[in-house]
Formats: structure tokens, C-alpha cells, sequence
């Protein structure tokens, strides 16, 4: 098991190691099985090889979203604050980041981090913005391959 911890440690040298050599054209089969923090996991397909070294990349990295909004159409609208929630599946398991940004105090963009596959963008998000008067719109859930959200294109309450 990889952590932050060990990770940390080693400087991200890790080795296994198998040798013999009677074994030096031996070709062998092999397969990388991924744990991820907080739940969920994916078995790769069995792979033959030859080499020496195996490199190994986990299917899924962190991924950063902007959120980007015009302040002036926030204000016009009268958007008080948006909350947005991306909903990203890892290993079989959905999770959800969150961030608010307070428009009323000058918040207009920020950025969302969560593990996505590594090849793209492949996630869903839900946008609600509270307005004056204490009323919500909601932009319902959604499915983005973008790396930005637009905040100020509200939908019709």
C-alpha cells in the first residue's frame, strides 16, 4: 500500500523485486490492482510481459475544475452565493466535493480538485445559487468532460 506517508518517505522510489538467473527470458503474466482511499477500487486485465521493470499509473488522478463566473451578471441576477457539487465515480464509488463561493463578498471563481480518469474529464456536477430574498435556483444535475463551469448562466426559476 501507497500512502501520503510513505509516499513522502521514499521520494516515490518503491521496488519489488524478483530475479533469478535461470528466469532472465522468462516471460510471466501480470496485473495491477487498485485501492483507493476512501472506497472503491479497479482490477486491471492480466497483461503478459518480459521486461525487467513494470511501470505502474493509477487509472484516475486529481483533477482540477475552474469555476468561472462574470461578477456583474452574478450581481445583476442578484446571486448572493453558488454552491456547486461535482460527483466523480472512482473505482465503483461515487463521491462528491463542494464548494461555495459568497458573491455577495466578491467571490467569483474557484476551483474544485477530485480524482477523475486520468486520460479526461468524466464527471457530473449540480450548480445552486441562492438568490435575493432567500430563494434557490438549481441547475439539477448535469454531466460535464469540460475542465471549466461557466457560474453565471443561470436557468429560468
Amino acid at each position: 500500500m501507497i500512502n501520503r506517508r510513505n509516499f513522502d518517505e521514499t521520494g516515490n522510489s518503491f521496488k519489488l523485486i524478483y530475479d533469478s538467473p535461470r528466469d532472465a527470458a522468462r516471460t510471466y503474466e501480470y496485473r495491477y490492482v487498485w485501492s483507493f482511499f476512501g472506497g472503491g477500487g479497479v482490477e486491471e486485465a492480466w497483461r503478459a510481459g518480459s521486461a525487467s521493470a513494470l511501470s505502474a499509473s493509477p487509472p484516475y488522478r486529481l483533477h482540477q475544475v475552474v469555476l468561472d463566473a462574470d461578477p456583474q451578471a452574478l450581481q445583476a441576477a442578484q446571486v448572493q452565493a453558488v454552491t456547486v457539487k461535482l460527483f466523480c465515480t472512482v473505482g465503483g464509488v461515487e463521491r462528491m466535493e463542494q464548494l461555495t463561493l459568497n458573491v455577495s463578498r466578491g467571490q467569483a471563481s474557484g476551483n474544485i480538485e477530485c480524482l477523475l480518469p486520468a486520460d479526461g474529464y468524466d464527471y457530473a456536477y449540480e450548480m445552486t445559487w441562492r438568490l435575493a430574498g432567500n430563494r434557490t435556483v438549481s441547475s439539477g444535475r448535469r454531466s460535464s468532460t469540460d475542465a471549466l463551469l461557466r457560474l453565471d448562466d443561470l436557468p429560468s426559476d
